[in-house]
This record gives C-alpha cells, sequence and structure tokens, in this order.
C-alpha cells in the first residue's frame, strides 16, 4: 500500500519543516504547492527536498485562495503520478497519528472504494506559555504539548483512495473536510467511513505574530477567491481576526491568542464562544525525535508581511497581460 498526503501552504515557516518530517515518516510521500509565499516557506521546502525527503514542492502564484479546486487537482494527479492507493488532504499545520503505520494501513483499507475517509482533528492549542515562540523550542509541535481533552465540536478531514482520480465528478471541498460528487450543478457527499485509530494533530495557533499574518493576508486571499454576489460565507475565523486588527480592537499579544483559539475550538454547549479554560486541556505530547536544519521561528513582521503582499498584487494588477504594449506616455 502506499500512502500520500497532499497540501496547500502559505507562510508556514514556523511549522513546515515540522510537518514534512513528521508525515514523511509516516506515509510515502508528500506534495506541497506553496501559495505565493513571502516568508522562508519555499527555501525551507525546497531545502527539505534536496536533503532527500520524499517531497515533491510546486508553487502557485495565483493570490486567490482557491484550495478546493487545487487539492482536487492534486490528489487526482499525484495518486495517479505517485501511483499511491490513498492520499491525506492535509493543511500544513496537521500531522497524521496512528499507532504505526501497519495500524494506517489497516484503518485506510476500511475505505469504501468510491467514498473517503474521515480522520478528527485534535486541537494542540496549550499551554499558554508555548506562545511564545521566540523564548522556547523553534518546534511548535514541541512546545504544544497540550490538546483538548474534548473537543467542543469534532472537526475532520479528509483521506481519498485511488478510485478518485478516476472519476471527474468528485471534488475537495472547501477546507479539505470531505469528497463531494459535483452533478447538475449540485454537490453531494459521497459515502465517509471515521478511520479507527487515526487522527491528525492540529496545531493552528502557534504565536501571535503568527495568527496576525495568518489573519491578514489569509482573509484578502480568500476573498479574492469568492465570486462577487456569491454569498459564500467561509473562515469567518480569518475574517474575525482581520476586522479585529483593522479596527485597531486586537493587538499582537495574549489577548489576540486567545480570541484565535476561541475561534479555532468553537462555541461551548450555550453556542457563545469563550476562553478555553486549562482543565480542558490534557498533556499528550507528539514525539518529535528529529532536528529542525531550516526553520525561521519569527517568520516575517506582520505589517512587514502586509505590505509587501499588497505592494506585489499593485505590481501585477498594472502589469499589462503578455503580449500587449505598455499605455502611451
Amino acid at each position: 500500500m502506499r500512502i500520500i498526503g497532499t497540501c496547500m501552504v502559505s507562510n508556514e515557516a514556523d511549522i513546515i519543516e515540522a510537518f514534512v518530517r513528521h508525515n514523511a515518516a509516516l506515509l510515502d510521500g508528500l506534495v506541497v504547492i506553496d501559495h505565493a509565499s513571502i516568508d522562508a516557506t519555499p527555501r525551507i521546502l525546497a531545502s527539505l527536498g534536496e536533503e532527500g525527503l520524499k517531497v515533491v514542492v510546486l508553487r502557485d502564484n495565483d493570490r486567490a485562495f482557491r484550495q478546493d479546486v487545487r487539492q482536487t487537482w492534486l490528489a487526482r494527479h499525484y495518486l495517479e503520478q505517485l501511483d499511491a492507493d490513498y492520499c491525506f488532504l492535509l493543511d500544513a499545520d496537521e500531522l497524521v497519528r496512528a499507532p504505526s503505520r501497519a495500524a494506517l494501513e489497516r484503518s485506510l483499507a476500511a475505505i469504501p472504494p468510491e467514498g473517503a475517509g474521515v480522520v478528527p482533528l485534535q486541537n494542540y492549542i496549550g499551554p499558554a506559555s508555548a506562545f511564545d515562540a521566540a523564548g522556547g523550542d523553534a518546534n511548535p509541535v514541541r512546545r504544544l504539548t497540550h490538546r483538548m481533552r474534548s473537543e467542543r465540536a469534532q472537526p475532520h478531514k479528509a483521506v481519498v483512495p485511488r478510485a478518485f482520480a478516476r472519476d471527474t465528478t468528485l471534488h475537495v471541498s472547501n477546507g479539505n473536510h470531505a469528497a463531494v460528487r459535483v452533478a447538475q450543478g449540485t454537490a453531494a457527499p459521497v459515502r465517509h467511513v471515521r478511520l479507527d485509530g487515526v487522527t491528525l494533530a492540529h496545531f493552528p495557533v502557534r504565536a501571535p505574530a503568527q495568527v496576525a499574518r495568518k489573519a491578514l493576508l489569509g482573509w484578502l486571499s480568500y476573498r479574492l477567491g469568492v465570486p462577487p454576489g456569491s454569498g459564500v460565507q467561509l473562515n469567518s475565523h480569518w475574517r474575525g481576526i482581520f476586522q479585529g486588527l483593522a479596527r485597531g480592537t486586537l493587538e499582537m499579544d495574549a489577548a489576540l491568542v486567545r480570541r484565535a483559539v476561541a475561534l479555532y475550538v468553537g462555541p461551548g454547549p450555550d453556542g457563545v464562544a469563550r476562553d478555553v479554560d486549562p482543565a480542558e486541556l490534557v498533556a499528550d505530547p507528539l514525539p518529535a525525535d528529529y532536528t529542525l536544519r531550516y526553520t525561521d521561528a519569527r517568520g516575517v513582521a506582520p505589517l512587514a508581511a502586509l505590505a509587501t503582499w499588497a505592494d506585489q498584487l499593485v505590481t501585477e494588477i498594472k502589469s499589462p497581460p503578455p503580449g500587449t504594449a505598455p499605455p502611451a506616455a
């Protein structure tokens, strides 16, 4: 059995090396699209490939965030190209957990050929002191050792089998949450089977600056990919933080981290968003017996990242299409 993972990443220099090293130890290959990163992510990915790790790196310079389209293409193409039987649809902050490779293969074998698997997420969001990247281990997997004891909601991601590559009516949903069959303008989920004993360790919040970068660039990129008047409203966690930063009601501090954590783990039983109580966390550290050689834990400052992104966007807008003459002086 051959198992691969596909991923679309953008400005993930603090975690991308851990993502590759961890997942490459369990999977047979990774395919990563770098989505217009302006930090050290492309350099880190190139270095990992040169080191000999099983990672294929592609580049996507389209500033609009079209994850469902990209992941659908990746899964279809590389299930065939890499002669793989199953493909995990991952984000850069998700690490596959299984008791062993043999146990992972047994779980995957339960996926129906025309269906998909689902893998629950475990949110690693503590302890509170772990969000100071400058004062701790550069590897967030080593810093963030506490996960939710019981998830307030149960988010999950999808795994698709080889048959996905041959059926052009099958697509990846936004967020990698499901495989859907698209016919006559409507999308219907296929049969999904939960993988026994397999989870994804999720590290969405790692430092105040990382949250700010993600919200500022992520929300703008997402808006570029949404057709006007579509009414689609996804990625609300980015939108809320973006609006708070834009209005000056949020600073890059512990309060921003708490806000981000609360958004990712979801509201309480009463439907009201609230901070995570330390009693909701349990220590369950992931093994991280590898050495980070290329990681840039600090990353680009959020304001610098936003300025660079905006400058590049303006340059693209003002540049004439290939083959056209520049305007007359």
